[in-house]
């Protein structure tokens, strides 16, 4: 606590990095497979293009996407069940090696497929490597040889090594300069030249150290390359042979000297990581952190005290993920991710130190321009630390009165400390060191409206309001040393509004106060107090009237609710907007609100630590795993885990922002939290369509028209804290906004997606919040049923017309059959033949000619039969057969010639023309002429004169 205070206060630096000064050992993530032992006993790890991670254990492969683990063993195509490498290529491809040969992976059967070689079926292979060319070598343990695949080529090249002494080979190393180096297992080291096979021993081992190793077994001897191009070589005796190749020179280096009694430690494998800091595992002996400098060694070893301490004494290997991260393999105890530093430490009670806080709810605290930390208590007082003298905890004094209650701290303009307690507030100028009493005097009004003081500010004027539990609102003029009592009252109910848990005073002088039944906003220059609450017919109202703190940001007013989510009020629109746990929110109660020197948003929810960017609309949400972990015994609550207090947010006059509650005070600078700067890649795992899988083609899915159920699984490869992963996805001509969901949901439903085009976009963030949109679109097609095609209306017009052309054909062609058949009916009995059709059209035309009788307006067929002397059906077949028209047109044909030559007389009108001409009315003649001549009659007579 002592060594934690100096820190802060005398180096001006913030708590977090600090306190892992002063706490040294690491502490990890622990990830475990729910199997055997021996699947977590892990040998190696590695990485593939798509970020997915690969570990080889004792029994199978395992493939770890942060949600599921996929194990590989005989089942999927191993040889054996124990594997000793899995290696991720350049290329993409991942090769495992066991005691029987080495395999690659086919992602289309999800399989490993038999070696490319019989002749290392029997094959031990400890090391995998891949050159500068992209051949994969491999290290046959067993038979001392190096075989090198060209994956381009599908081609093997073998190589006999000849070692010293006839020892066996059992690493390979390529170096930054292209070299090769070999170590046996006799801690023999030997540069390889592929031109011809050849090898050169530039160290071996003395015999005792072979006497050593052959007691202890092979696998003791490690070696690798540092950033500066020097090869350590380590061996079971505490220390690294360094080789200098410049220098062609070997020297010493010493992590340990804690031998067994054989001299002996059980060394295992050794890595640098990419801020050059080296690691070493043991076997039985933990882990050693060897720093940059090379001059600063730690161990560390598990803490059964500690449940993020190193899992297992016996480190196996390692590998530093493509986000930075440092992945540990234990012996049986599965794997370890080494931890960031923790972004957040507590001041919390401590029961070996009297001078650290005692067990309380921790209300607030304030750190003066002194650098003087002020810390409120529910049931303990008031304490403050001097930075002149941190080991010493002060408690204040309120003169006779005794204070254990203190609810608020607040400083005014002129550095005047403002102390809300449970006996009313206290007014404390540190210059003089004087402090003065306000208080309710019961039937004085020239006082507090009540003692329970839970919130303070200053308005313009530098007046001070308070709010208290029970007795609303105060008003002191400082000037006048006078009280304005307030008590709110609720114009609904009736009743005075009774719990006052905020108050902020605006520049133009608008005072806003949150309580437990609305938010109400006092306008001091014209004493006008407007309520706002919750009105579940207006969706722009207050989400819940309980509301906890309030804070300016903007231009609008950010209030924290109880259950109720963010509400953010527009003064310009007079509504309100919600930010809730749908939004991202981890909790919808909000307890308080500060922003930080960036203008960035911190919210304190019951157990987390949220800070939003607004204007990026990204949340990153603080835990247990980022350090809110802390838990305490309090006088008559007992062991209580950490609940933010209501209101308790404050920004220092250094920029370090303090959140506190029921177990202690996190005071911390937002610029020193370590930050995840890794956009993970993010993976489109798998498509089903109407619950079956189904595989994109060139990012393109095409669909027939049933098929319109889409399921989307996503993953994001980030393994830190990946509970905290978070997915959202868009479907374009669909969603109308984003998708947004975290761990628990990473699959996505369409049902009855009607046909036509869409893409599938989706994003992933990491557990800091930053999200990685650098993902390729997904274009499905779904195809319309043929009725809902573009064609199917134009078919149906196209076949509507040509039934009703049809039907026309068939009524036309009907028609002419039963007309056919009627005139066949009509000359049934008729007996004319041809010649004595021809002899009675001769007498008829002779008839005409010669007597006129078409003269004559009442001539029918019968008249005119027995003028001729014959039937009138035999008349009219006459008629029909030689002049191809009835009876009527026939004869007003003869009437047309005859008023035609009646026409030239210019002096006869027409009307006598029709009359002359055998019509019986005018209306006939006309319609009949034009009809035969195509023109009226007096048109035909100007025609005619014309002429």
């Amino acid at each position: 606590m002592r060594k934690f205070l100096n820190t802060l206060f005398v180096g001006l630096i913030c708590f977090s990095a600090q306190a892992q000064v002063a706490n040294n050992t690491p502490d990890f993530y622990h990830l475990k497979l729910q199997g055997s032992l021996a699947q977590n006993s892990i040998s190696s790890f590695t990485q593939d293009t798509t970020g997915q991670m690969w570990f080889s254990t004792k029994e199978g492969v395992v493939r770890y996407d942060t949600k599921t683990f996929e194990i590989y063993h005989q089942n999927k195509g191993l040889r054996t069940h124990f594997t000793n490498v899995v290696y991720a290529s350049d290329k993409g491809d991942i090769w495992a090696s066991t005691l029987k040969g080495f395999q690659r992976y086919n992602p289309a059967t999800d399989c490993f497929e038999p070696c490319m070689d019989e002749r290392f079926n029997e094959s031990n292979i400890t090391s995998i490597k891949e050159d500068h060319t992209g051949k994969i070598w491999f290290v046959d343990f067993t038979h001392n040889r190096l075989a090198v695949v060209d994956t381009n080529r599908q081609h093997l090249q073998v190589y006999d090594v000849e070692a010293p002494d006839n020892e066996q080979i059992y690493e390979l190393l390529f170096t930054q300069r292209g070299r090769i180096f070999l170590l046996t297992n006799f801690y023999s080291f030997l540069e390889f030249f592929p031109e011809d096979g050849r090898v050169k021993p530039l160290k071996v081992a003395s015999p005792q150290e072979k006497s050593t190793l052959a007691s202890y077994g092979y696998r003791r001897v490690h070696f690798f390359e540092t950033h500066t191009g020097k090869i350590w070589i380590g061996s079971g005796h505490g220390y690294f042979d360094i080789y200098k190749p410049e220098k062609k020179q070997f020297e010493k280096f010493y992590y340990s000297k804690k031998l067994n009694s054989h001299g002996f430690l059980g060394f295992n494998e050794a890595f640098e990581d990419r801020a050059h800091t080296i690691w070493v595992g043991t076997w039985f002996g933990g882990l050693y952190r060897i720093a940059p400098d090379r001059k600063t060694i730690s161990q560390i070893l598990p803490d059964r005290d500690n449940p993020h301490a190193l899992s297992n004494n016996i480190i196996t290997a390692f590998f530093e993920d493509k986000a930075g991260y440092l992945w540990l393999g234990t012996e049986f105890a599965g794997i370890n991710i080494l931890k960031k530093n923790k972004k957040f430490h507590t001041i919390t009670h401590d029961p070996s130190d009297k001078n650290s806080l005692p067990p309380a709810i921790y209300t607030y605290s304030w750190m003066d321009e002194t650098a003087k930390l002020w810390i409120a208590t529910d049931g303990k007082g008031l304490f403050w630390y001097d930075h002149m003298d941190l080991t010493q905890r002060h408690a204040f004094t309120f003169g006779e009165v005794k204070v254990e209650r203190v609810f608020h701290l607040f400083e005014s303009r002129d550095k005047t400390l403002w102390i809300g307690t449970d006996q009313g507030l206290f007014e404390y100028h540190q210059d003089d060191n004087t402090l003065r009493h306000h208080k309710h005097i019961k039937g004085n009004f020239n006082s507090l409206s009540g003692n329970n003081i839970t919130a303070i500010c200053e308005d313009q004027k530098g007046n001070i309001w308070t709010g208290s539990i029970w007795s609303g609102l105060t008003e002191y003029q400082r000037g006048t040393e006078t009280y304005h009592r307030f008590p709110y009252e609720n114009t609904q109910t009736g009743t005075r509004e009774k719990f006052i848990t905020d108050l902020y005073c605006n520049d133009d002088n608008q005072l806003w106060a949150t309580t437990a039944d609305g938010l109400y906003r006092l306008d001091l220059n014209t004493g006008v107090t407007t309520i706002y609450k919750h009105q579940p017919q207006k969706p722009n109202s207050l989400s819940t009237d309980r509301l906890n703190c309030l804070m300016a940001y903007e231009g609008e007013l950010w209030i924290g609710t109880d259950n109720g989510g963010l509400n953010i009020f527009n003064p310009q629109t007079d509504s309100f907007r919600l930010i809730n746990t749908e939004k991202g929110l981890p909790s919808n109660t909000i307890k308080a609100l500060i922003t930080d020197d960036h203008n960035k948003v911190w919210i304190s929810t019951p157990h987390h630590l949220v800070t939003y960017h607004p204007k990026q609309q990204r949340m990153v949400v603080y835990d247990q795993s980022d350090g809110l972990e802390s838990s305490a015994y309090i006088d008559n609550y007992g062991f209580q885990d950490l609940i933010f207090y209501r209101n308790f947010a404050v920004k220092d006059p250094r920029g370090h922002l303090h959140f506190g509650g029921n177990t202690g005070i996190y005071i911390f600078h937002p610029d020193s939290l370590p930050q995840n700067d890794y956009k993970p890649p993010v993976l489109l795992e798998e498509i089903k369509v109407n619950g079956l899988p189904r595989k994109a083609t060139a990012h393109t899915l095409t669909l027939q028209p049933h098929e319109n159920h889409l399921e989307f699984t996503l993953t994001v490869l980030n393994y830190t804290q990946p509970e905290k992963n978070k997915y959202a996805c868009f479907l374009a001509n669909y969603d109308t906004v984003w998708r947004t969901f975290n761990k628990s949901t990473y699959s996505v439903e369409y049902l009855e997606l009607p046909p036509g085009q869409y893409t599938f976009r989706y994003k992933g963030a990491n557990n800091d919040g930053l999200w990685n949109t650098d993902t390729p679109p997904l274009k499905i097609t779904i195809k319309p049923h043929f009725y809902q095609t573009i064609w199917f209306p134009v078919v149906i017009i196209a076949v509507v017309v040509c039934l009703a052309l049809a039907f026309s054909l068939y009524r036309l062609y009907i028609f002419m059959q039963l007309k056919k058949k009627k005139e066949a009916l009509r000359y049934s009995n008729a007996y004319l033949d041809d010649e004595s059709v021809n002899q009675l059209d001769k007498k008829l035309l002779d008839l005409l000619a010669k007597e006129k009788y078409y003269l004559e307006a009442s001539l029918s067929l019968q008249k005119l039969a027995i003028l001729l002397d014959t039937r009138p059906n035999y008349l009219s077949q006459v008629i029909n057969t030689k002049h191809h028209c009835n009876f009527r047109e026939f004869i007003n044909g003869y009437r047309i010639v005859e008023a035609q030559e009646l026409l030239k007389d210019p002096y006869l009108k027409i009307e006598a023309v029709a009359y002359d001409s055998g019509f019986n009315s005018l209306s006939t003649f006309n319609a009949t002429f034009k009809k035969v001549t195509g023109m009226t009659p007096s048109k035909y007579r100007k025609k005619q004169a014309v002429s």
